[in-house]
């Protein structure tokens, strides 16, 4: 529901203010429109080069270790 997208989004619930929802995108929430914009730039960009590296190799992307979804993690911290 609408109510259930809004409490996942909110800063104090969420590691990240990213939902991705299975055929319809991704929702993005920061603390103004332009910060926003920034994140959902950096989504786009990465998921191009994702698909160009899959298209490239034939191979599916590797997972990437913990510690370094931790570190990626922490620049949300700048950008939210």
């Amino acid at each position: 529901t609408a109510y259930e997208i809004v409490m996942r989004l909110e800063f104090k619930t969420c590691a990240l203010p990213i939902l991705l929802m299975v055929n319809h995108g991704i929702v993005v929430t920061g603390s103004s429109l332009r910060r926003a914009c920034d994140t959902v730039q950096i989504i786009e960009r990465t998921a191009e080069v994702i698909v160009g590296c899959y298209q490239a190799t034939g191979k599916p992307p590797m997972v990437l270790p913990d510690k370094a979804v931790e570190l990626l993690r922490s620049y949300a911290d700048f950008m939210a």
